[in-house]
């Protein structure tokens, strides 16, 4: 996707415009110029999120995990073009450092090497989304890290603030809710992460008003040759996840992890290796082969096993079962 220089103009100002209470990144002025149609990583993005942990996580060491691999081979994957399906949604538990990965660290890696990339990053609490810009932002402005970039850029002086900023490759970040304002923007990759609120999708209006926006506002946010990427646990048996899948199914790469193995069924399989429910013809798949690598999402094979056993060990996931009632 991001190997070739996407449709792009040169950002230009407009001296009459009035003044507007969130600056919009299309209306700053950059230096014209051309991506290079060479562009590519010089350092894998598993290997980046091991090596920036550090600088944002000091206090929790890195646990290297297949599920952390497994999720920085398919972003990446969606930043080179490689992924076959134009759409990338994952399922994850909480306390999988999905956020971390997929809303901070991601962003700040693909910005090593195209620059250029524009992100509208939301989930369903903006101070959560404004968290995550603020630690990409704050990871980009060190040493470490500029000594990985390979393309030199610099954020542009007049709109670098913590939910929107600019670099002077045309390249920019809006963090919002995903019930903000979205409109006139549009981007190379179109994020949420958890779209729903896990004490209000119990709302059928709440929950309806989010499906709504995902299906009416962000398609048309996503520039040519952009995806639309959504990271989240799943929340009620209609969110935005089954919503999706149901509309979209054929389009979207989808893997979920949950934090208790469960064994495939036995469930007919779809050509393209979906394993359908029965009665459901868009459930996602479970147990076949990963069109990106050959091999099944989940690397485990007993069931019950555990997603993340040294950090969350067979006590904690039993303790949690008995709060949660």
């Amino acid at each position: 996707m991001l190997g070739l220089p996407l449709a792009h103009l040169p950002i230009v100002s407009f001296p009459n415009q009035p003044e507007l209470s969130t600056p919009n990144p299309n209306l700053i002025e950059t230096e014209p110029w051309t991506p290079p149609t060479d562009a590519h990583p010089e350092i894998r993005l598993h290997a980046f999120v091991e090596q920036a942990w550090r600088s944002l996580e000091p206090a929790v060491p890195f646990v290297a995990s297949w599920h952390i691999g497994l999720l920085c081979e398919h972003l990446e994957a969606v930043s080179t073009g490689k992924l076959l399906e134009p759409n990338l949604l994952v399922n994850t538990p909480p306390g999988s450092s999905k956020s971390l990965i997929a809303s901070v660290l991601w962003p700040a890696w693909v910005w090593t090497w195209a620059p250029w990339t524009r992100w509208l990053t939301t989930s369903y609490d903006d101070g959560l989304a404004l968290r995550d810009a603020v630690r990409t932002r704050r990871l980009m402005q060190t040493e470490w890290y500029r000594g990985q970039v390979s393309l030199p850029w610099a954020f542009v002086g007049d709109q670098n603030v913590k939910g929107n900023y600019v670099n002077d490759r045309t390249g920019w970040r809006i963090a919002t809710s995903i019930k903000g304002e979205v409109t006139g923007h549009h981007a190379h990759m179109v994020c949420v992460d958890d779209p729903h609120h896990v004490k209000k999708v119990e709302s059928d209006a709440e929950r309806e008003a989010t499906l709504t926006i995902w299906r009416e506002v962000f398609p048309s946010r996503v520039l040519p040759g952009g995806v639309r990427v959504m990271i989240g646990q799943r929340t009620h048996e209609e969110d935005v996840t089954a919503d999706w899948l149901a509309r979209e199914g054929q389009d979207i790469h989808h893997i979920e992890l949950k934090m208790e193995y469960e064994a495939p069924s036995a469930a007919a399989r779809h050509p393209k290796g979906h394993v359908l429910a029965e009665g459901d013809q868009s459930s996602p798949r479970h147990g076949a082969a990963c069109t990106l690598t050959g091999e099944s999402h989940d690397q485990r094979t007993h069931e019950g096993d555990l997603l993340i056993p040294d950090r969350f060990p067979r006590a904690v996931i039993e303790r949690r079962k008995i709060e949660l009632g």
